[in-house]
Parts: C-alpha cells; sequence; structure tokens
C-alpha cells in the first residue's frame, strides 16, 4: 500500500510540474521532484529541452528507451549539466539512443555524466549543428553491432565540434563517428573494449576536413571480424598526436591506422602495441598523398601475418623515423611494404626496424609490384630473423623493380633460416635504382654470403673492405671508398 501510494504521489507531482513548467523546462523543474523522490523512472519523450537556458540534472534516469532520445534537446544556446548522475536504458528496445540534438542545433554544451546501455547511439548530434562541446563523459555497455551505431556520431554538415575527456568502454560499437564534419576536435579520449563481431571502428572520420585527434587510445578491444582504430576515408588536412591502440585482438583484420583517398594530413606519435590478430597492420595508406608521418611506431606485437606499414596507390607522403621493434608472426612478416604498382616518390627517413621475428618470409622494406621514385634515407634494418624461410633487409620482388634511391642505409643480422636465405638486399639484376652509401654485412645465421649482402646492386658501385683477423676487426670496413659506393 506504501509503495503504491508513494508512486500514486510521484506521479502526481511528475505531470503537475510538467503540466506547470511546459516540456521546456521540465528537466529544470525536475530538480524539486528529485529531491523528494529520487531514482524516477521515466519514459523517453518526457525530456524535450526547446528553450535556451542552463539545465542540471537532479537524480539518475533510468528510461525505456526512443529513437528520438531519452533526453532530446531541439534548441540552441544549452548548457546540460548531468550532474555526475546516470542516464541509462533498462530494456533491451533496439535502436534508441541517449541523447538527441536536433539538426542545426548551436551553441550547445553537454557535460560531466554516465550514459549507460543504448542500443543505438549514446549521443547523436543532427546535421549542420554548429559549436557543440561534449565534455567529461562515460559512455558505457552500448549494444549497438558494428557501424551501426556508436557511443557518439556527428551528422553531416556540422562544424566546430569539440569532445573532450571521454571514456567509451563495454560497447558492441563503434567509439566515435564523424560524417562531413569540419574544423572540430577530438582529445583526451579512451576506448576501451569496443567492437563485436561486425567490422567496427575505434574513431571514424569520413569526408571530413581540418580535424584535430590528440592524446587518446584504443585498448582492450575482442573483435571478431574486420576492426579498425583509427579510420580516416576522403578526409584532408586533418592532425593527429599522440594516439596508441594497444591490447586489441581480432580472428580476422586489425588495422590500427587506415588512412584512404586522404591528403595533406600529418600523423605525429601514433602507436601500435601489444595486439594480436590473423592479419595485422600499423599504419595502412592507400590512395594517399601528401601526408606527413613523424616517430610513428609498432612495438611487441603478435599476429600472423604483420605489416608495418602498408602503401597502396599512395604519393608524395614523407615517412619520418617510424619505428618497428620486436614484434612476431607465424606465417609472415613485411614492415614497410608497397602493395601494387602505383605508388610513387614516396620519402622515408631515419626509420628502424629490429629484433622482429617470423617462422614464414621476413621482408624489412618491399616493393611488390613495380612502385617507382620512392627514397630511403638514413634507414636500419637489423637484427630480424625467419626461423624457417627467408630474411631479406630490403626486397626488390618485381622484375621491373626501378627507380628507387635507397642512400646511407645500414643492413645487418638479418637472418633467415640458412645462409642462402639471408640478404641485406636483394633486387632484380640490371635494376636502375640509385644506391648509394649503404652497409650490408652478417646478413647469415652461420657464414653469411657475401654475394647476399648486396645482391643486384651493380658492381660498379661495390665497396667490399678487407675482412681483417681476430685482432684487428677494424680492417673490417674500409675508410677510403668511393662516396657513391656500398659497403659489403
Amino acid at each position: 500500500m506504501a509503495v503504491l501510494l508513494q508512486k500514486n504521489i510521484k506521479l502526481f507531482f511528475k505531470n503537475l510540474l510538467k503540466n506547470y513548467f511546459g516540456d521546456k523546462n521540465f528537466i529544470g523543474a525536475s530538480l524539486f521532484l528529485a529531491l523528494v523522490f529520487p531514482n524516477i523512472n521515466i519514459i523517453a519523450t518526457d525530456w524535450l529541452i526547446t528553450n535556451s537556458g542552463n539545465y542540471k540534472l537532479g537524480y539518475d534516469i533510468l528510461s525505456s528507451g526512443d529513437t528520438n532520445g531519452t533526453i532530446r534537446i531541439r534548441s540552441s544556446y544549452v548548457t546540460l549539466d548531468m550532474n555526475y548522475l546516470f542516464l541509462k536504458q533498462t530494456t533491451s528496445t533496439a535502436s534508441c539512443n541517449g541523447i538527441v540534438i536536433d539538426p542545426g542545433v548551436t551553441n550547445l554544451i553537454i557535460k560531466n555524466g554516465t550514459i549507460s546501455g543504448f542500443t543505438l547511439n549514446g549521443i547523436s548530434v543532427g546535421s549542420n549543428c554548429n559549436k557543440i562541446n561534449i565534455n567529461n563523459v562515460v559512455i558505457e555497455n552500448c549494444t549497438a553491432s558494428g557501424a551501426a551505431g556508436a557511443g557518439i556520431t556527428v551528422a553531416s554538415g556540422c562544424s566546430n565540434v569539440s569532445v573532450d575527456s571521454i571514456l567509451i568502454s563495454n560497447c558492441a560499437s563503434s567509439g566515435i563517428i564523424f560524417n562531413t564534419v569540419v574544423d572540430s576536435v577530438v582529445s583526451n579520449f579512451k576506448m576501451t573494449t569496443i567492437g563485436a563481431t561486425s567490422s567496427s571502428y575505434g574513431l571514424s572520420l569520413s569526408s571530413c576536413n581540418r580535424i584535430q585527434v590528440f592524446n587518446g587510445s584504443i585498448s582492450n578491444s575482442s573483435v571478431t571480424n574486420d576492426f579498425l582504430g583509427f579510420r580516416i576515408i576522403n578526409s584532408n588536412n586533418s592532425f593527429f598526436k599522440d594516439l596508441f591502440v594497444a591490447r586489441c585482438t581480432n580472428v580476422v583484420t586489425l588495422i590500427c591506422f587506415y588512412l584512404a583517398q586522404a591528403s595533406g594530413c600529418k600523423l605525429i606519435n601514433c602507436n601500435t602495441i601489444d595486439c594480436s590478430s590473423v592479419g595485422l597492420r600499423g599504419i595502412e595508406i592507400n590512395t594517399v598523398s601528401n601526408c606527413q608521418f613523424d616517430q610513428c611506431s609498432m612495438f611487441n606485437n603478435n599476429t600472423s601475418q604483420a605489416y608495418g606499414f602498408f602503401i597502396a596507390n599512395s604519393s608524395g607522403n614523407v615517412i619520418n623515423q617510424f619505428r618497428v621493434i620486436g614484434n612476431s608472426a607465424s606465417s609472415f612478416q613485411a614492415i614497410l611494404f608497397f602493395n601494387n604498382g602505383t605508388s610513387y616518390n614516396n620519402i622515408f627517413t631515419e626509420c628502424i626496424i629490429s629484433k622482429n621475428s617470423t617462422s614464414g618470409i621476413f621482408y624489412g622494406i618491399t616493393d611488390e609490384l613495380s612502385n617507382k621514385y620512392n627514397t630511403f634515407l638514413n634507414c636500419i634494418v637489423s637484427n630480424n630473423t625467419s626461423s624457417g624461410n627467408l630474411a631479406v633487409g630490403l626486397y626488390g620482388q618485381n622484375a621491373a623493380f626501378s627507380s628507387w634511391v635507397v642512400q646511407d642505409c645500414l643492413f645487418e643480422y638479418n637472418n633467415g633460416n640458412t645462409d642462402a636465405n639471408s640478404y641485406g638486399i636483394s633486387v632484380p639484376s640490371n635494376n636502375n635504382s640509385v644506391f648509394t652509401r649503404n652497409v650490408a654485412f652478417a646478413n647469415g645465421p652461420t657464414n653469411p654470403l657475401i654475394g647476399n649482402q648486396l645482391f643486384g646492386v651493380p658492381l660498379t658501385s661495390l665497396t667490399t673492405p678487407g675482412r681483417g683477423g681476430a685482432g684487428s676487426p677494424s680492417t673490417r670496413i674500409s675508410s677510403a671508398m668511393s662516396p657513391w659506393g656500398n659497403l659489403r
């Protein structure tokens, strides 16, 4: 009887406040009700903001869910302070959103709360919105599958969106999706345990321009389909810094940083650490031009097939200080991999490929189908091993390999399963590439073959040092060689 009476009183006050204040101020009016009857169960359509103002939640909201949003914001110049409380869907009704922002809204702030259990999007921003600020929000336990939903979705035509200090966890969907968004920032975020049986993404930018993404991580995602950590499609002139993909696993393909049809982007300190999958790619670019990659890395990953930097149809990019160290693969590793014959004029400088291992074929740098005019300067490929097949520092696979410049690079201690399967450089004879001032030695597990150190490099450009005795190791490297020579 007491419980029934309380419910009736609760409903009476709820309807009274709503009728008196109207929908536009119902959240603010509900503060009074929250003090008397906390943790009210409501229906989605109760929370509708149609006037500008400051709104603050007074209690946790437990909702049955609705596609229009448990909270729907239809007015500009609104601040919604969730007051460190919960907005939660308590049913399994499909395609429900937590907070929906109507198209065209401007000057909006959502902050300080947790959004939990929604079956489509935690926060959905409608098209053509401007000056949207979402900060200090946790989005968790969303059940949408794959790319169908996300923690936060921002629709086309939006600009000046700021997403800051966000945690997205335990969501069987993507993390953050921007579609045709410009002049926006995503910063200080963490995504953990996202993605499920369908292909999904951590952060996806599609047809976006001038986006800044920095200080974020994606970790502990276990996916049974393709998973792209950072997906940048048809997006230009954007900046990415201090990003990590760590401890993610899946049974198909894991691509940690994926760029396609992109131009003018810059990535600094973007890292892949301690991940595993059937196919792992640290960075993949496809039809990408005039982008710069600085100080990115791939460390201590364990997979079946591994690619460090996978390049297809891409030209005019600069990759500086890319580090690939301590990775293992059961069947195949190609660290800097040119996939087809239309990637031209890319420059790699001061890259290091070291201490990687596989039981299959290992290629440090490889050209599959005659990609031309690519340059490698001051790079090191060292101490990589294959226990069952070839290990090659630099490999030109196709007979039409040509027009590369490789200068001041070191290829050492790359050991295949036999000396005959160990090479510093192996390229087709009579190619017209330029190899200048490179050093290749000790590539081979037992008695390295001198002919395998710089195989295919024109003999006229080679300098072979004296072997020296045990007491004079310095004579193994000549100090007087042509500046155009290669040492082996």
